[in-house]
């Protein structure tokens, strides 16, 4: 750690804020920051929401604050604030102090992984876990003077910048590719063939005396209703194949799976067995608007409904062909997502070295700032 920063504590540079607001007592148009706006790791508000629906009270913000999601702060929900607002009381509002600290550079260190690992080491409650304010303002950091500062956050401005122009190439693959697929699988042609899935297709319900219980450390991908998320001893496929959410949150969501795999409880697979690949049918079945759902509370799909689904067939060949087509897209879409996670992984690495002080940015750079 550099000898020439001193060292404080978070609270020496910044003011926790407690101004409490009834929200009937508020603008119609003031905006309401709420923690499911912000997105989780990546430092960005995804949007804002209307006060008229909330009825407990609010904290105000100003822009340039800096909020901090206390509650379960392993989401690393952390964002400047680029307008005025009120937020969640489980969104804790720094305020930095302008003689000591830029606003840009508290963010960084609010949402450095140091300072993020201690809040979580700290953090109150099993279930919902709580940073508490005053754990966060008792955190040590090193505190370079403003033209050091200044340096620091054009660095990693600039690699947020490039990360950001990463996720608008990979949410432009994205859409390319639903519109894409959508042309394909809707051209139509005499030679098409239409029927209902179970026409081309086994279906069946997965293993219903299988739970999340039975998972094991090593085995066979064993598939719930959030997908591949476990493993079993035994497998009762080694063929592709479709599995599909069919109760709870994901409910229409599909996976592809492959090898050695395990349907449990709360989903249903498909095979293709005439006419066409599971792959293929994985394509068609993809998008989670395809499937007719029942119930209120609880959404679920009948094992008849994914039987009796509507489905389109062009010839074999024509088939394979949109299958190659779409996974050369999937592929500009992983390369695009690796990417990110490096630039993310580079951003961490960067911002720790600049924040410990051990790496210092040459006062030549100053000139670099002005000219740009």
């Amino acid at each position: 750690m550099s000898e020439k920063w001193p060292e404080v504590t978070i609270g020496e540079i910044c003011s926790i804020q407690a101004d409490r607001r009834e929200p009937q007592h508020l603008p119609a148009d003031t905006r309401y920051l709420g923690l499911e706006h912000i997105e989780s790791e990546h430092f960005r508000i995804l949007g804002f929401g209307p006060i008229e629906e909330i009825s407990s009270s609010v904290s105000l913000f100003q822009k340039t604050d800096v909020l901090f999601g206390r509650l379960r702060p392993y989401l690393r929900k952390v964002v400047l604030a680029d307008t005025d607002g009120v937020c969640t009381p489980e969104i804790l509002v720094l305020r930095p102090n302008p003689s000591l600290v830029l606003p840009l550079f508290l963010h960084s260190v609010v949402s450095s992984e140091p300072v993020l690992e201690r809040c979580i080491a700290l953090s109150a409650g099993t279930r919902m876990p709580r940073t508490k304010a005053n754990d966060l303002a008792e955190i040590p950091v090193l505190l370079p003077p403003l033209d050091v500062q200044n340096r620091v956050v054009d660095l990693i401005v600039s690699v947020d910048s490039y990360i950001d122009a990463l996720r608008v190439q990979a949410a432009a693959a994205r859409a390319a590719r639903a519109s894409f697929l959508n042309e394909l699988l809707n051209a139509g042609g005499e030679d098409w063939i239409e029927g209902v899935l179970g026409d081309f297709a086994e279906a069946s319900w997965g293993n219903t005396e299988i739970t999340k219980k039975s998972y094991t450390n090593s085995g066979y991908t064993a598939y719930s209703a959030t997908g591949p998320d476990g493993l079993v001893d035994w497998y009762e496929h080694e063929s592709e194949g479709v599995v599909l959410s069919a109760i709870g949150a994901q409910c229409g969501k599909t996976w592809l799976a492959s090898g050695r795999w395990t349907p449990i409880k709360n989903t249903i697979w498909f095979k293709a067995t005439s006419g066409t690949t599971s792959n293929f049918l994985f394509l068609v079945t993809g998008r989670t608007e395809v499937w007719p759902r029942r119930g209120q509370a609880q959404p679920f799909i009948a094992l008849s409904d994914v039987r009796s689904l509507p489905i389109q067939l062009p010839p074999p060949e024509e088939q394979q062909r949109i299958v190659d087509l779409i996974h050369t897209v999937d592929d500009t879409i992983v390369a695009a997502d690796v990417a990110i996670d490096g630039a993310v992984a580079l951003r961490s690495g960067l911002l720790a070295d600049l924040l410990s002080g051990d790496h210092e940015i040459p006062e030549s750079y100053d000139a670099l700032l002005e000219a740009s």
